[in-house]
This record gives C-alpha cells, sequence and structure tokens, in this order.
C-alpha cells in the first residue's frame, strides 16, 4: 500500500513539474528569446531493491522529472537572427532614405521645381533684357529658389546629424549587449545542466545575441557549454568614432 502511495505521489509531483512547464510556455509566448519547455520524465529506481539487475524490470517506484528541456534548434536560431538582422537593416535603410527624400522635395516647393521656374523667368528676361517687370520676376524666383536650397541643406543635416545619434546610440546598445552576454557566459558556465534555472540563462542568452546581430553584420554561435561563441566580444564598438553634436 505503501509502495502505491508513493508511486502516486511521485507522479502528481512530476506532472506538476511539467503543468509548470506548461504555464510558462503559455506566460512567455511572445517573450523575446523565450523557447518552449518540456519536462523530461523518467522512471524512477529503487534505491533498496538487493537485486539491481532486475530492478528497473521487476521494481517499479513511480516517476522522476528528470530534466527540463528547451526545444531548441541551432539552424533555426541561426535563420531566424539573420532574418531579424535582414529586417533590421531594411528597415533601418527605408527609414533614413524616406528621410532624405522628404528633404528633397519633388512638390511645388522643392529645389527642383523652383529652379526650374528661375531659369524660366530667365529665358523669358532674355528675349526682353530691358523689361523691369520681367527682371522683378527673375529676381523673385531666385531667391525662392535660393530659400528652398537653403531649407533643403538644413533638412539633411538634420537627417545626417540624426544618423550619427542613431549610430551612437547603437554602439552603446551592443556594448551594453556584449557586457550582459559576458555575464551571461559565466552564469551558464555555473548553471547545472537540465534544471528550470539554465533554461532560462539560455533564453537571455538568445535574446542578447539576437538583440547584438539586429544591429551588427555578425554570425555568433554556441559553444559547447552553451555560452555566446568568443567572436561575439571581438565586435566591441568605441561610441568616440560617432560623435554626436550637443545642442545648443
Amino acid at each position: 500500500m505503501s509502495d502505491l502511495l508513493t508511486i502516486g505521489s511521485s507522479g502528481v509531483s512530476a506532472y506538476r513539474s511539467a503543468l509548470a512547464a506548461i504555464g510558462e510556455n503559455v506566460a512567455n509566448a511572445e517573450t523575446p528569446g523565450y523557447s518552449r519547455r518540456q519536462v523530461r520524465l523518467n522512471q524512477s529506481t529503487n534505491a533498496g531493491s538487493e537485486s539491481p539487475i532486475y530492478r528497473e524490470a521487476l521494481l517499479f517506484s513511480g516517476v522522476e522529472a528528470n530534466s527540463v528541456e528547451r526545444a531548441w534548434d541551432a539552424f533555426r536560431a541561426a535563420d531566424a537572427r539573420y532574418s531579424a538582422a535582414a529586417a533590421s537593416r531594411a528597415e533601418t535603410r527605408e527609414q533614413w532614405l524616406t528621410a532624405v527624400e522628404i528633404s528633397l522635395s519633388d512638390g511645388p516647393t522643392g529645389v527642383g521645381s523652383l529652379l526650374g521656374g528661375f531659369f524660366n523667368e530667365a529665358v523669358s528676361l532674355a528675349a526682353t533684357p530691358d523689361e523691369r517687370l520681367g527682371r522683378s520676376a527673375m529676381l523673385q524666383a531666385l531667391e525662392q529658389a535660393a530659400g528652398s536650397i537653403r531649407t533643403t541643406a538644413e533638412s539633411l543635416a538634420r537627417v545626417s546629424e540624426g544618423i550619427t545619434k542613431s549610430a551612437y546610440l547603437d554602439v552603446e546598445a551592443v556594448n551594453d549587449d556584449l557586457e550582459a552576454l559576458t555575464k551571461v557566459n559565466t552564469a551558464l558556465r555555473q548553471a547545472s545542466t537540465g534544471g528550470t534555472a539554465k533554461a532560462a540563462i539560455e533564453d537571455e542568452r538568445d535574446r542578447l545575441i539576437g538583440s547584438i546581430a539586429g544591429r551588427l553584420d555578425v554570425t555568433p554561435a554556441i559553444a559547447d557549454d552553451r555560452t555566446g561563441a568568443p567572436p561575439l566580444a571581438q565586435t566591441t564598438a568605441d561610441p568616440a568614432a560617432y560623435p554626436v553634436q550637443e545642442e545648443e
């Protein structure tokens, strides 16, 4: 009777761990870097048996939660990081090219239209150079074109400054992620294999690697001890390479 109660108790305890893993999977389904958990259940051994040869086949001592495994594949993770990096590059390129396009407006107040108007007025004035009205119209068109050129130059300068600040912030973010990844690697070496704690640390490792790969064109890898590969440490950048002009 006591053996049956022990077996039942072990089953309840083991499936409680499995349900806890399911709860974590549901709660963190949208968490960046999180990988689905799965609890591996094994038959529990009876240490008190005097026949170790037949212990597994004849004596049943219940079930135990042996380890927590992550549903993670290195090739799929690398493909996801590559796709995320490509999407990040495309979004950044689109953002700043759109800003440049807006600065170089082709509308009626853009540089192209106003310069065209100035040349048209100049051609008209060339036919009647003594006409004062034509001179005034040409000078007014020239003033408008010059003003549009100044406005466009100021707008492009703001875009350039925005790119510089964005690069500076990205460099700082990469350095922060690299520093955090170093601490995560240390924690991974110390964590016990198959535990929930190590799975959570590996999730944080993947999140940091994804964040770095989204900003830099690198190909990170996972070492045998599950830490981020050493080449990542060589990507540290210097924020001083992207000086930011202080606003007055």
